[in-house]
């Protein structure tokens, strides 16, 4: 009786493919963990910040070099606030790019709405996508926390951290609201400081 004995190129081929999918989502996770270091080490609170143009530069890095794609629809004008300008890049860049990433509509959206009260500025990025069930609706935002398997959506489990690191850092609130199927609504206050837009 003859054994079929394994083709040595696709055994080589596939362990290519096993090193390759692990070197990426290495580097993934360590841009990640750079990025959660940086929001600890950046000196903030210090500049104007125009949230318009921070949307803008989203808005360019998902046309050219995002793989979501989608639309993002800017409700109401946004105003200038005091904060650091690459955290609340960083903040707008994770959110808007996971209402986009964990999405199964025919035409993927988030829309970003503006309010503001005496004592905060009031922003809301609401998705079209998956949703996220209620037992897990604080976990989101712990290091490290993924609710889908790799092989569907990638990822390191960071982004959300990394948003609530930005938003108590500029000493606000994030809160989520979602439901399986329906979509994410993530509030986030921001503090008014002095006379501001």
């Amino acid at each position: 009786m003859s054994r079929h004995l394994p083709n040595p190129k696709a055994q080589a081929r596939e362990y290519l493919q096993i090193i390759q999918s692990n070197a990426k989502r290495m580097n993934t996770l360590i841009e990640d963990l750079l990025e959660y270091s940086r929001v600890a080490n950046i000196d903030h609170l210090k500049e104007r910040v125009d949230l318009h143009a921070v949307l803008e530069e989203v808005r360019t890095l998902i046309r050219e070099g995002e793989p979501t794609g989608g639309a993002i629809v800017e409700t109401e004008k946004l105003p200038v606030i005091t904060g650091n300008k690459t955290q609340l890049f960083l903040l707008f860049k994770n959110l808007i790019s996971n209402g986009l990433k964990y999405n199964s509509a025919p035409d993927p959206e988030v829309q970003l709405s503006y309010e503001k009260s005496s004592c905060w500025h009031i922003l809301k990025f609401a998705d079209n996508g998956i949703g996220i069930e209620p037992q897990y609706q604080q976990k989101v935002f712990e290091m490290f926390t993924r609710l889908h398997d790799r092989s569907k959506y990638e990822g390191s489990g960071l982004g959300l951290a990394i948003c609530r690191n930005i938003v108590h850092r500029h000493n606000g609130t994030i809160e989520l609201e979602s439901q399986i199927g329906n979509g994410s609504v993530f509030t986030v206050k921001l503090p008014v400081v002095g006379e501001e837009g």
